[in-house]
């Protein structure tokens, strides 16, 4: 993911953690979506870039890479380390102002 952010290469990185979660630190240009939200969001995101799902241990993240497969995206990655491991491997971290991917209501 670091090496794809540095790159520019065009991705959406969804953060699906809770948003208190969210802000105390996030990776670079990631975009909150909760988890817990993802069931019954109808979702309008790109379909012709990579989607790459994170969270703070993987779990709710492998979770939301499952439920976008079954709702027809393809071009995912599931991020397996979580924002304290991102930190320590020498990735910078950004706090503040939640920047939320807003679902619609099925």
């Amino acid at each position: 993911l670091r090496q794809r952010l540095q790159n520019g290469e065009p991705l959406v990185v969804m953060d699906v953690r809770q948003a208190h979660e969210w802000a105390a630190g996030h990776v670079p240009q990631a975009e909150l979506l909760e988890a817990g939200a993802l069931p019954t969001a109808e979702l309008q995101l790109p379909r012709d870039r990579l989607i790459a799902t994170h969270c703070g241990h993987g779990q709710r993240a492998a979770t939301a890479l499952s439920l976008l497969e079954q709702r027809g995206y393809e071009k995912l990655a599931l991020v397996t380390e979580g924002v304290d491991e991102w930190r320590q491997a020498g990735g910078q971290v950004e706090h503040g102002t939640v920047r939320h991917r807003e679902p619609s209501r099925a």
